[in-house]
């Protein structure tokens, strides 16, 4: 699966494999996953970072060096749904749980957030999100036409 990596990819895996080796062993502790993970921008759960350490503890001694390293970021990088991460977000957007955000909300938080659309390409996605014409994007509507460009 590491083949399927970039230099650049694994460069950027070796700065941050580096930043968590403390002890010089060309290692790092399986506590330390987590944090190393976050810092490249993977998201892992709680529940899989424990999954690991848990692994890492059991089959190398509570350690791994940068080849095990980049196969669990791999294992974890090809875990990742855009489509699942994009509802997380959302989420942000919809305390209340109702599963969609109106347009004037939605062209809010987009443009507040910095995201580079266009006026067009706002008006197309609320008019794709809101299938039927009531002013509500659905979250799940919204994260499919994202996932899908």
């Amino acid at each position: 699966m590491a083949e399927k990596l970039t230099e650049e990819q694994i460069s950027e895996f070796k700065e941050v494999f580096t930043m968590f080796e403390k002890d010089g062993d060309g290692t790092i502790s399986g506590t330390d996953l987590g944090d190393a993970m976050r810092a490249l921008y993977l998201h892992p759960t709680e529940g899989s970072v424990q999954e690991i350490v848990q692994e890492v503890e059991t089959n190398h001694g509570g350690k791994v060096d940068f080849p095990e390293f980049i196969e669990i970021l791999v294992k974890n990088m090809s875990d990742d749904d855009p489509e699942e991460e994009l509802l997380e977000a959302f989420k942000i957007l919809d305390p209340g749980g109702f599963g969609y955000i109106n347009s004037s909300e939605l062209r809010n938080a987009l443009t507040t957030l910095g995201e580079k659309l266009t006026d067009d390409e706002l008006d197309d996605m609320i008019k794709e999100g809101d299938a039927n014409d009531d002013g509500r994007i659905d979250f799940e509507m919204l994260a499919s036409l994202m996932t899908a460009r």
